[in-house]
């Protein structure tokens, strides 16, 4: 039982579970440290609710997340776009600027950014989108459109000397 507890049946779902606990922490501007609790509520009644691994995971990223990567005080959460079966996160500026997160969970988001531009609106309606590899920030790129990008720590998009 142990040793089945320690892998998720579905390791797809955990981007979309990630997607939902960030938005709803972001919503009401929760601190990283409630990540934890709301970890387990977001899986309660799911195949995941048994996988202790798996909250952890799913926990430790959200907070991550919303520690070091989630945008400015400068920055207003504005709710998550439809793309497929992930929600990226949206937040807008008053200077008009718009930005999405799609959070990388296991490396298949990158396949996303296109259609993440596609349901951002018409063209221009974003700033950019910000393909965020939690296990991996560093790697994590900043897209101006849905075929150009660079690497976010080099781009100004990458928030952490705004904390």
């Amino acid at each position: 039982m142990q040793i089945e507890a320690r892998r998720p049946r579905s390791s797809e779902s955990l981007g979309a579970f990630l997607d939902g606990l960030v938005s709803s922490l972001a919503a009401k501007d929760e601190p990283p440290t409630a990540a934890l609790a709301a970890a387990g509520q977001a899986v309660r009644g799911t195949p995941w609710s048994g996988y202790r691994n798996g909250r952890n995971r799913l926990a430790t990223m959200a907070a991550a997340y919303l520690h070091w990567l989630k945008p400015g005080p400068a920055w207003t959460f504005s709710g998550a776009l439809e793309v497929e079966d992930r929600r990226p996160l949206v937040w807008t500026r008053d200077d008009g600027r718009r930005l999405v997160d799609l959070l990388d969970v296991n490396g298949s988001a990158q396949a996303l950014v296109g259609p993440t531009f596609l349901a951002g609106g018409e063209t221009g309606a974003l700033t950019g989108v910000r393909l965020l590899r939690l296990d991996a920030p560093a790697r994590s790129l900043f897209y101006s459109s849905p075929t150009r990008h660079e690497r976010l720590l080099e781009s100004d998009y990458w928030f952490e000397a705004a904390r």
